[in-house]
């Protein structure tokens, strides 16, 4: 009897002390890719898409004309265009422990338009309107970013252009002394921003951004207007100066390769 009992007790003890062997054996092993992932979840290439709003930043437009011609030495108000965009993008990022560099491109649709009706440069008429639209807006930019847990917090600036146009009414409501002027064309420039962008998982991700874009200001010839208290403006003496600066806030999404 004492020797089953010895016998006994002695089995219980190993498996007692086998069992946390045992559960270590047993225990669920991550995959080595999702392991990786893990430790560096921002490294590689990745695509996505976006959509968010647009709105010019423009304080006036400018006259620029010949001293002589004093209508045409002043501003008047910038149209206030505005609208949603949408579009894609691509890039790659490096990690090195908590800090991210990356570079980024992007080409967007914009259906941001905007219009400004004044009391104009000449009185006795009706009034004029300014109009802006921007058609397109691409980027190319490099991040700058940390991350905390699955977010990264990033700055972001580089190269712009886009195509943008641009249009100015004269006596608007006068048949008799409406002149049109129009320009469409495209400029490049600069953008600087930020965002935020959270990781899902070890693909997808979510992300919100700002970006302050400024193009090349554009000139609209208006040297044919024809006013009525002040005569023709000569060729080549008077422009109407645009500028071309948007804010844009968006969101998206990315799949990480």
């Amino acid at each position: 009897m004492g020797k089953s009992r010895l016998l006994g007790s002695t089995t219980l003890v190993s498996l007692l002390a086998g069992s946390p062997v045992m559960a270590a054996d047993l225990a669920p092993v991550a995959p080595v890719k999702y392991r990786e992932a893990a430790q560096l979840p921002w490294t590689g290439f990745y695509v996505g898409a976006n959509g968010g709003w647009a709105e010019s930043a423009d304080p006036r437009v400018d006259c620029l004309g010949v001293a002589v011609f004093g209508p045409c030495a002043t501003a008047f108000p910038a149209p206030k265009a505005k609208g949603f965009e949408y579009g894609l993008q691509a890039g790659y990022n490096w990690q090195v422990g908590n800090f991210v560099l990356g570079v980024e491109g992007d080409i967007n649709k914009l259906t941001a338009q905007g219009l400004a009706s004044f009391p104009g440069i000449d009185p006795g008429k009706g009034p004029d309107q300014l109009s802006s639209r921007y058609d397109w807006i691409g980027t190319v930019r490099g991040r700058a970013g940390v991350t905390a847990g699955s977010a990264l917090f990033y700055a972001t600036g580089g190269y712009a252009y886009g195509r943008v146009g641009h249009h100015y009414t004269y006596a608007l409501g006068s048949p008799a002394n409406t002149q049109n002027f129009d320009i469409s064309e495209g400029r490049s420039g600069w953008t600087v921003g930020g965002g935020a962008e959270y990781a899902l998982n070890a693909h997808w991700s979510l992300k919100a951004e700002y970006l302050y874009v400024h193009l090349a200001a554009s000139n609209l010839d208006v040297s044919g207007l024809n006013t009525i208290n002040f005569g023709a403006f000569p060729p080549g003496t008077n422009f109407l100066r645009y500028r071309n600066d948007l804010n844009i806030a968006r969101v998206g999404v990315n799949y990480r390769f």
